[in-house]
């Protein structure tokens, strides 16, 4: 996807969590100008992507519309966040929960963290993410061995806290049960703040086109500040997150350095990720 139709997925994002949200807010969000904006909300009106109800032809009457427009053609990359977000609605009442998610693919994981362990120095600084394939890592990281570990995690810190040779740096807030986050504005400006050798990120979603995903922005907002501070960005998943679309986008697939994952992987999966020259590691 280039940079415009990353940032239309992400206004449908935004317009979905907040369906008044204004154009100078969007404007302002994206750095880009309230004409780029006005724009962008004819082209979600005129090809009928809006589903929050407000229309994005009014928000810009209010502020000054540029006028209808014919229809263009969808891209591809939006089409496909459409149709993964339709699946998304149809689990609604299912929402993602922590523990839930730790009973799928164990010893995928189990594999994936030990190789992903086996990475680390004595004296490492890292980000550890949110995920449940993230939150196998700790109980995994030697005792005797020393690391700075940035997180915004209460399971991460839970597993770490007592390990004598751990130094502990929690990007804090709002406290997410189902997902057991730690969540704000000024966490996110914090952890831009640190620098870190390695990060170790998680995705519920790896799509060809749309990229990295996670189920709720807030996180993604988390993510992008992790990747902004880390040296090495190393995705650890297990294969079944290839071709899925989740909500929060947070970074495209070239954006990472290394790829961990299991033996299921397809053929094609592995041709896609050697082909953007990023280290894949199948364990």
């Amino acid at each position: 996807m280039n940079k415009r139709e990353v940032r239309i997925v992400r206004i449908l994002q935004k317009m979905k969590e907040n369906p008044f949200v204004s154009i100078a807010e969007l404007a302002e969000d994206f750095s880009v100008s309230q004409m780029t904006i006005r724009r962008d909300l004819q082209f979600i009106e005129n090809n009928g992507l809006n589903r929050t109800g407000n229309s994005p032809a009014r928000m810009a009457d209010r502020s000054g519309s540029t006028g209808s427009s014919p229809a263009a053609a969808v891209p591809s990359g939006i089409s496909a966040y459409l149709s993964g977000a339709g699946a998304q609605e149809q689990d609604a009442g299912n929402p993602y929960v922590y523990g839930d998610e730790e009973c799928r693919c164990v010893e995928e994981k189990r594999r994936i963290n030990a190789f992903a362990v086996s990475l680390l120095k004595p004296g490492d600084v890292i980000v550890l993410d949110s995920g449940t394939t993230a939150g196998m890592m700790p109980e995994m990281i030697p005792d005797d061995l020393p690391l700075t570990v940035i997180c915004y995690s209460y399971y991460i810190v839970s597993k770490l806290c007592d390990k004598p040779n751990i130094r502990l740096i929690l990007a804090g807030g709002y406290y997410h049960r189902n997902t057991r986050i730690f969540s704000s504005e000024e966490g996110v400006r914090f952890m831009r703040q640190l620098r870190a050798q390695k990060v170790f990120l998680c995705a519920s979603g790896i799509h060809a086109e749309m990229g990295l995903t996670c189920t709720d922005q807030y996180i993604g907002d988390l993510k992008r500040a992790a990747i902004s501070m880390s040296l090495e960005k190393i995705l650890i998943t297990d294969s079944t997150k290839f071709g899925r679309v989740d909500p929060g986008y947070f970074a495209a697939i070239e954006d990472m350095d290394r790829i961990i994952t299991d033996t299921d992987i397809t053929d094609e999966w592995k041709d896609l990720i050697r082909a953007k020259q990023i280290r894949l590691d199948i364990v």
